[in-house]
């Protein structure tokens, strides 16, 4: 017992201390890289709101016909609303990422769209419309899903004024919202991680399984609420019976939260192998300490006995 215990307690302590200190070092550097990761995630969704901008001044430009039609009170004939909706589908071969165009007019009853099979809409009482009536610049919608599109899409939406600032047309851009976050539901992390958004009230609008999307929310977490609170930080919090490692920052163009997720255990993947190593070593010593004093034990007590019978 002896050579057990003196074999036994200063690896048990010094294989603790190394597993702990390793395991810092390991959460320590997931940290730093996660954090680059997400704000590498946010450039690139930038840049393709930036693209999404570029294109929309080209719709613009292309429209001018038709909006100074309307700026001047003048009906658009029925000829120039066709040539427009052929334009507009030209528009949406061009950027597949687009899924439909329209123009409308200041009380939002549509005037041209490129979706010729829909009812037309009014769109004055949508929240993305009111905020494009009284914004000078493009504007963005929160990911929602259209009765007559049936799929989650942004709407870009740009206002036309005069000016003295009187606004008298709106042309708005249905986006495919898988499309408009293919760069952050690209990103994989180690084995299983990944990249997913939520917007300002928690719904999931971006993740790998695309049946959350809309449909899960995670403010009704405790650490969905935390990651809505203080929209930039690092934390961990259990999921589906595993824990998940996180790093979050803002994207306050959209309103979104980046999350990058990676599974804590992948992250421990080297230390748990070498904690395995460590216990197998320990068991390997244990035995060899156990024989090693078995067999010094009966040497030692072997001569007092043939003393002791003498």
């Amino acid at each position: 017992v002896s050579f057990l215990l003196m074999g036994l307690i200063p690896m048990i302590i010094v294989g603790s201390v190394f597993y702990y200190t390793s395991s810092r070092a390991l959460l320590k550097n997931a940290n730093s890289e996660m954090t680059t990761l997400t704000a590498k995630a946010i450039e690139l969704l930038d840049s393709q709101f930036t693209i999404y901008k570029m294109q929309m001044d080209n719709i613009l430009a292309q429209s001018k016909q038709s909006t100074e039609m309307m700026q001047y009170g003048v009906d658009i004939d029925e000829g120039s609303r066709q040539n427009m909706e052929k334009t507009y589908s030209e528009i949406l071969k061009t950027y597949p990422a687009f899924r439909r165009i329209r123009l409308m007019d200041v009380k939002g009853d549509e005037k041209i769209s490129s979706e010729k099979t829909t009812a037309a809409q009014n769109a004055s009482s949508l929240p993305w419309f009111q905020r494009a009536s009284t914004a000078k610049e493009i504007v963005f919608s929160d990911v929602h899903i259209p009765k007559e599109i049936g799929a989650p899409v942004i709407i870009m939406a740009k206002a036309f004024s005069t000016p003295d600032g009187k606004i008298y047309a709106v042309i708005a851009v249905d986006i495919i919202a898988d499309a408009a976050t293919r760069p952050i539901s690209n990103i994989r992390i180690g084995k299983e991680g990944f990249v997913y958004i939520l917007d300002r009230d928690g719904l999931i609008v971006s993740y790998p399984d695309k049946t959350k999307i809309l449909q899960l929310n995670l403010s009704t977490y405790d650490f969905g609420k935390e990651i809505l609170q203080k929209k930039n930080g690092i934390m961990e919090y259990p999921w589906e019976g595993r824990d998940r490692f996180v790093s979050f920052q803002e994207y306050p163009a959209m309103g979104w939260i980046i999350v990058s997720s990676i599974f804590q255990e992948e992250i421990l993947e080297s230390a748990n192998t070498m904690q395995f190593l460590f216990i197998v070593l320990v068991i390997v010593m244990a035995l060899f300490s156990l024989i090693t004093g078995i067999i010094f034990t009966i040497r030692l007590v072997k001569p007092i006995n043939r003393v002791v019978v003498g």
